[in-house]
């Protein structure tokens, strides 16, 4: 029993040992890592670009929303600030995807007007910002807009939130595509034969040409046009 062990030992060592010195898994190999590498950087690169687009079209929307609650506020003759939250401010977010929408509306002097009084505000107006209300992760904008009547600092902040859910549809749809745009262009640069040039396969074409540090055992055959058009010899399969 330990012979046969012992001997399946040595057999299994020769195979790895034959592989090693074997040109055609070394370029493999070579290529297969390379190929791995690329994919990685691809995909990550592909996260964070979909995940700045979906950013981009969330904020764009934050922003007309606060917009069009903005311009509802109005002074009315006894010099007291009212606002009636727009419908058309709420539906935008309706993207099938269950998000739930917060939105606060303020007066110079901290005053509610609207919304919830305890939705945090965005250090930087005009910039989305990822936060966390009543156990939801949301993507908030607060917008400083100015109100005729208000006086001289006469500007309202109006602050709207919404969570996640279509702005990661978004992102992940953009990140599935934009990766497999590239892994189908990484595929045809790296292993179509068309995109590599002739003249790297010289060295392993069907001549009895060895490549330096490696042993072989017979002629190295790589089937490439350029070998059965250049070489010397005849092609042999």
């Amino acid at each position: 029993m330990f012979s046969s062990s012992g001997s399946l030992a040595r057999r299994l060592r020769g195979g790895i040992a034959r592989l090693r010195r074997s040109l055609r898994v070394q370029l493999v190999s070579w290529v297969v890592l390379t190929l791995a590498g690329a994919i990685c950087v691809n995909l990550y690169l592909s996260f964070r670009s979909a995940t700045a687009a979906a950013q981009l079209v969330a904020d764009r929307t934050l922003l007309a929303s606060a917009r069009v609650i903005a311009e509802a506020v109005h002074v009315d003759h006894s010099g007291s600030v009212e606002v009636e939250i727009p419908p058309a401010a709420l539906e935008m977010f309706d993207t099938g995807f269950g998000d739930q929408v917060f939105y606060r509306v303020t007066t110079p002097w901290g005053n509610l007007l609207s919304g919830y009084p305890d939705l945090p505000t965005p250090l930087v107006a005009l910039k989305g910002e990822d936060l966390t209300f009543r156990d939801h992760g949301i993507r908030a904008l607060m917008l400083d807009h100015p109100v005729v009547g208000l006086g001289g600092d006469g500007t309202i902040a109006v602050t709207v939130g919404v969570t996640h859910g279509s702005q990661y549809a978004i992102r992940r749809q953009l990140w599935l595509s934009g990766f497999a745009n590239s892994l189908r262009l990484s595929y045809w640069q790296a292993l179509s034969p068309s995109s590599v040039s002739s003249e790297d396969f010289r060295p392993y074409c069907v001549c009895e040409t060895l490549c330096a540090n490696v042993v072989v055992t017979a002629s190295i055959r790589f089937r490439h046009p350029w070998c059965r058009q250049n070489c010397s010899r005849s092609f042999t399969p």
